[in-house]
């Protein structure tokens, strides 16, 4: 999407996604100023039924449950309903009788005024290792979103890897994550 002017202001694009049961997004944007949306594409010709979890600094937010798509139908599921949090939140997006192909679009307002739209991209599923790759250098902040979805507590160890060697993150080499939570993590210090 390119527009100049009104809610999708600036480019933003996605990925095509193959169908899958299970998506996950982290860094959603559910803040008072955002307005994010899940994008929901049935490719089968039988209905489905959509569940969103959400997963924010405090525990699990209430989310649309039970949404019913169409075969071969797209069907947009507002996030305007959760609870505003000011952090990012990580959303799984699943559907247990049928295939999907699940997007997140959101939108970035100052009052009435439109700053800009994006896609958010799909993220693997939850792993005991995941590599970050390419966090790029330069102005601006960098931050690690980390979800735990389980019922126990998870320790995390944060680590980095540059093109003289392994790197220590100072300040997060370990991360308590408590079940059904979202932490934000700064890397700015780490990275300088």
């Amino acid at each position: 999407v390119a527009a100049a002017t009104g809610p999708d202001r600036g480019l933003s694009a996605a990925a095509c996604l193959a169908p899958a049961t299970d998506h996950w997004f982290a860094g959603a944007d559910i803040r008072t100023i955002a307005q994010s949306e899940v994008v929901v594409a049935n490719l089968d010709g039988s209905q489905a039924s959509v569940d969103v979890l959400a997963y924010g600094a405090d525990g699990r937010i209430t989310a649309p449950r039970g949404v019913l798509v169409d075969g071969n139908a797209v069907e947009t599921i507002s996030l305007g309903g959760l609870d505003r949090v000011p952090g990012p939140i990580t959303l799984r997006v699943s559907s247990g009788d049928g295939r999907v192909a699940a997007f997140v679009r959101q939108r970035t307002w100052q009052l009435d005024v439109p700053l800009g739209a994006d896609w958010l991209p799909a993220t693997v599923a939850p792993a005991t290792d995941l590599v970050v790759p390419g966090i790029p250098s330069g102005e601006g902040t960098r931050s690690l979103v980390l979800t735990n979805p389980g019922d126990r507590t998870a320790t995390v160890a944060v680590s980095s890897l540059t093109t003289d060697g392994p790197a220590d993150l100072v300040g997060v080499e370990q991360v308590e994550v408590p079940p059904e939570t979202t932490r934000t993590v700064d890397l700015q210090v780490g990275l300088d």
